[in-house]
């Protein structure tokens, strides 16, 4: 299937690092109230109803999954990491996480944050 337009993951946080996706909004006339962009309404949403909260993940249909805000990696699985970030992607080319990362990464509160916020699953290319 071929998508025609931009396409933003995640929820609706726009903080300070989203310059270019705020340009973006401001450019799109509004189809709902003239005069306006597509930021103002996206302001007037987050004033209205604001998007906020510090709970990356729960548990038990709700409740936060207790993290204490750590990623829990140890040294080996940062370095597991590291080679991924620094790994060219033509040698990544029918690559599985689980070629890269073993349970060092993947018993991690880290591993959760990642395949939470991207949908990263274990088995997946690493090109995902």
């Amino acid at each position: 299937m071929t998508s025609v337009g931009y396409v933003m993951h995640g929820g609706r946080e726009m903080d300070n690092h989203f310059e270019c996706l705020w340009d973006l909004f401001r450019s799109i006339p509004s189809i709902e109230t003239d005069g306006v962009s597509v930021l103002d309404e996206y302001y007037w949403l987050n004033k209205k109803d604001p998007n906020n909260s510090l709970c990356r993940a729960t548990q038990n249909r709700g409740e936060g999954a207790q993290t204490g805000n750590k990623f829990g990696l140890s040294d080996k699985g940062s370095m597991e990491i590291m080679k991924l970030f620094m790994t060219p992607d033509e040698q990544l080319a029918n690559v599985k996480m689980t070629e890269l990362f073993d349970d060092e990464v993947f018993n991690t509160n880290f591993w959760m944050y990642w395949r939470t916020m991207f949908g990263f699953k274990d088995d997946q290319s690493a090109l995902k």
